[in-house]
């Protein structure tokens, strides 16, 4: 950790944003991570895991990947096809609220087309948001500006509360072990026991 004094703070953030967008750079982030391990900690109940097996088993999941797993372990447990469609747009909705926040948290922040000492000088306030990017392989990269964190931080906590209320929808379920069993093995035919007409009959005793 660096001590030094310094007579100036170098940080990109604490030029190009404002106060208010900073703090909301923040919510982004403390709201994820409550999103990620309430998500997290659902696929351990689920699964019957303690903290122990559990942390093993999703640790090094991405986001999206946890929540296909939510998807796959929590839709076999329950009851009604309406539940389940729930919690399909449910996923859909957290995994692009997800992809917003990858690239708030993981794209390259810059002042919107203005030099940084210009920025500087005059004050985040005065000059229009900066804008993030994020580079993708074969698309155009993903741009946002520092005026839309508000919303995604508000997203993703909003969306978190809906996932808890639906959580009680996996409060009595069947046997787990069935449900894992259909959800993840994969299916086998079952032994399908002759017709009677082609049944072996025993002659008859002499």
């Amino acid at each position: 950790m660096v001590t030094k004094k310094r007579g100036f703070d170098h940080r990109l953030a604490t030029l190009i944003f404002t106060k208010d967008q900073l703090a909301a750079l923040g919510s982004v982030v403390v709201e994820s991570t409550a999103c990620e391990e309430y998500v997290e900690s659902l696929i351990w109940n689920l699964a019957k895991l303690d903290e122990n097996q559990g942390k093993h088993f999703t640790s090094s999941m991405q986001m999206n990947s946890r929540l296909e797993m939510l998807s796959t372990l929590g839709k076999p447990l329950l009851r009604s096809e309406k539940k389940r469609n729930e919690l399909t747009q449910l996923i859909s909705k957290l995994k692009t609220v997800n992809a917003a926040r990858n690239v708030v948290v993981h794209g390259n922040w810059q002042t919107n087309g203005i030099g940084v000492l210009t920025v500087i000088s005059d004050g985040a306030e005065n000059h229009p948001p900066a804008i993030v990017r994020k580079r993708r392989l074969n698309s155009a990269p993903i741009t946002n500006t520092a005026a839309q964190i508000k919303e995604i931080a508000l997203d993703i906590a909003e969306l978190t509360s809906e996932l808890m209320d639906f959580a009680r929808s996996w409060r009595r379920v069947p046997s787990l072990k069935k449900s894992l069993q259909q959800a993840i093995a994969p299916q086998q035919n079952p032994v399908q026991k002759p017709p009677k007409s082609q049944a072996k009959t025993r002659p008859p005793p002499p």
